[in-house]
C-alpha cells in the first residue's frame, strides 16, 4: 500500500455538505436591502461594522448561509459568465420572480434554457455586481435558447 491509501484506510472522516458561500459586496447596507427585500434573505448574524472584516450572514430557503462580506473587488467582470450564484426555485413561480425583479429596477434576462429540456433560468445581478441566476428544473413556459448581452445587465440599484 502507498501512503495515500492507508491515510485513506485510516480515516473515515466525510465531507457532509457547503455549510456557508461567501460574496463581496461594496456596501453592506444596500446588499442586506437588496437580497431581503428583492430576494427574500433572512438575515441570520452580522459583525460590527466597523470590525476587521464586517460581514452579514444571509439565508435563503433551505440553502447554506451566504456571507456578504464588506470587499469592493473580487466581482466577476460584467461580460464574465462565471463564477456565478445559482438560486433553485418552481418552475411554476419562475415568471413572478421575474416580474418582482423587474418591479425592484432590476435588469433580467430569462427565462433562458442552457441546460437540459425542462430547465429555465433569469439571470441577473447583485447591486455589487455579483452574477445571480434564479433556475427552474421544471419549467414549463417557453425559453430563449440564445445567449443574453451581460452588459445589458449592468445597473445602479439604490434599494
Amino acid at each position: 500500500m502507498n501512503e495515500v491509501q492507508d491515510i485513506q484506510n485510516q480515516v473515515q472522516a466525510t465531507i457532509t455538505g457547503i455549510d456557508h458561500l461567501t460574496l463581496p459586496v461594496h456596501d453592506l447596507d444596500l446588499a442586506e436591502r437588496f437580497y431581503t427585500q428583492v430576494l427574500g434573505a433572512k438575515v441570520v448574524f452580522r459583525t460590527e461594522r466597523t470590525g476587521r472584516m464586517p460581514f452579514i450572514a444571509i439565508t435563503i430557503g433551505n440553502s447554506p448561509s451566504i456571507d456578504l462580506f464588506l470587499q469592493p473587488w473580487g466581482q466577476p467582470a460584467i461580460n464574465q459568465v462565471n463564477p456565478h450564484l445559482a438560486f433553485a426555485v418552481r418552475g411554476e413561480d419562475l415568471l413572478d420572480l421575474k416580474q418582482r425583479l423587474i418591479a425592484y429596477h432590476v435588469p433580467v434576462a430569462g427565462p433562458i434554457r442552457f441546460g437540459t429540456p425542462g430547465h429555465g433560468s433569469l439571470y441577473f445581478h447583485d447591486p455589487s455586481g455579483n452574477h445571480l441566476e434564479l433556475c427552474a428544473k421544471d419549467f414549463v413556459g417557453e425559453v430563449n435558447l440564445e445567449p443574453y448581452d451581460m452588459e445589458k445587465l449592468s445597473y445602479q440599484w439604490q434599494g
